[in-house]
């Protein structure tokens, strides 16, 4: 069977990045949503935007053509398709699992298992960029899964983001999203040792934060974090030291599962939870600067 056009589509995850997209859905791609949340205030909001709020999480895969979902984790992810509950046992044949989230391949490979038995599309489209990017559209998406239902889903998926790369039919897109956030985790912490540094030093910190955006390593990630990092204020995260380690775990997983050496990330990843550890952890993760600063005599 053919993947179904999509106009109705189901939608869990209305958090810091889901909310944002699923507005966009409706405001900006005409779409009939149908939500669950179990905040009130998110369902008001999202009712007055015209979407149906159902009463369990199973109905949002009743009806629709799609379900999209962006959500913590891999628990989250199997409760949430699979549990006693869950969406995909009332999705149609030819409808299309749209999944944002990050995950280890294994935790995924369970859901397309079984979405597959059922013959239900599963694409796997986990997301990478900040809230802001989400609330513009321009969030950079992996894709892989079944060709026809990527071709299926791309009108949906160019209401969300301005990059959008098809990376393979299989589970490409997950391991995709990992190895970017090992990069993604890395640089806070090597930003932080050369900051403390220049700081010690005796060099003004805004002259070190300008100098810091106008080199040849002043990348997306960083030229985002500029303002963060000169008012050292850490207290409005985009991401947690706390969804870093998840991510960390997540990517240390897979590199064991493949035999990878991987002792810098092994490190970056006891630093986070250093960081968590002090009671940091529900700070943004560039508050690794803070712990180096601490532990480097500044306060």
């Amino acid at each position: 069977m053919s993947p179904k056009e999509i106009r109705v589509i189901g939608f869990r995850g209305l958090g810091k990045m889901g909310m944002p997209i699923a507005k966009r859905l409706i405001q900006v791609g005409g779409y009939k949503l149908k939500i669950y949340t179990s905040e009130k205030a998110k369902a008001e909001e999202m009712a007055r935007l015209g979407a149906v709020v159902v009463s369990s999480n199973e109905e949002l895969g009743v009806g629709v053509d799609a379900v999209i979902s962006s959500i913590p984790g891999d628990k989250e992810l199997i409760e949430t398709y699979l549990g006693e509950k869950g969406i995909l046992w009332k999705m149609e044949p030819g409808s299309t699992i749209i999944e944002m989230s990050t995950v280890t391949p294994s935790a995924s490979r369970k859901v397309a298992e079984e979405a597959a038995r059922r013959g239900v599309y599963y694409l796997r489209t986990p997301i990478s960029g900040s809230t802001l990017f989400a609330e513009r559209g321009e969030l950079t998406i992996y894709v892989s899964g079944d060709r026809a239902a990527y071709e299926n889903a791309l009108p949906v998926l160019r209401n969300i983001g301005s990059k959008i790369l098809y990376v393979g039919s299989g589970k490409e897109a997950r391991y995709l999203k990992l190895l970017i956030n090992i990069i993604i985790a890395t640089t806070p912490v090597i930003v932080a040792e050369a900051l403390t540094i220049g700081e010690k030093a005796g060099i003004e910190w805004k002259t070190l934060i300008d100098a810091l955006g106008s080199s040849a390593v002043a990348s997306p990630q960083i030229g985002y974090k500029l303002k963060t990092l000169l008012e050292k204020d850490y207290s409005k995260p985009a991401f947690t030291v706390k969804q870093m380690i998840k991510d960390l775990d997540y990517a240390l997983e897979v590199g064991k599962e493949l035999g990878v050496f991987m002792p810098l990330t092994s490190l970056v990843r006891q630093i986070f939870e250093a960081l968590d550890k002090s009671g940091k952890g529900d700070l943004d993760y560039f508050a690794a600067l803070k712990l180096i600063e601490e532990l480097s005599g500044i306060t």
